[in-house]
């Protein structure tokens, strides 16, 4: 008996006949449920609104991950934590991807992203009002930057890195 292990790649075989005698190629349904030997819920491969989504639950059968497909057909990823709050995800749309995370209450407070296009990569961190504080990326002209934002959403200091020939005496710029 042949084992077929496949990491991030499509985790069925093409149909190319070569299905033991007797076992169908496919079997198709809306709805898949994986439950365990005591019967609970642990998997739901469901579609949702005309796209597919997988729905893993814990022993408690409280939704811990979904990893879906958006109404645009974008993917992501949604971790939970055990009061079924998010605390990270996961997606990449049109060109660009993001990792939130977020606090106990589901807020965001850290983003990691990479732009599609020439915008720029970088991470921001974002206080308990919502607001952004520190945002620490790569511009498009590829320099680095590093910018610190007050409660009013104003740019307090910006640190930049900038070529040796560009450093003026006592760190005056």
């Amino acid at each position: 008996m042949s084992t077929q292990k496949v990491i991030c790649r499509k985790p069925f075989r093409e149909a190319n006949g070569d299905s033991p005698e007797g076992v169908e190629g496919a079997i198709a349904a809306e709805q898949f449920q994986l439950v365990d030997k005591a019967g609970r819920i642990r998997a739901v491969l469901t579609m949702e609104d005309d796209q597919p989504g997988l729905f893993l639950f814990d022993e408690e059968e409280e939704l811990r991950a979904s990893f879906c497909l958006d109404e645009g057909g974008e993917p992501y990823l949604d971790m939970l934590d055990k009061g079924e709050i998010t605390r990270a995800v996961l997606w990449v749309k049109k060109g660009e991807s993001s990792l939130n995370l977020c606090d106990e209450e589901g807020m965001i407070r850290a983003q990691v992203y990479a732009s599609g296009d020439d915008e720029g990569h970088g991470m921001a961190l974002i206080d308990k009002a919502g607001r952004l504080c520190v945002m620490l990326g790569i511009g498009e002209d590829e320099e680095g930057s590093l910018e610190f934002i007050d409660e009013k959403e104003r740019r307090r200091s910006t640190v930049t890195l900038v070529e040796d020939d560009d450093v003026k005496p006592n760190g005056s710029n």
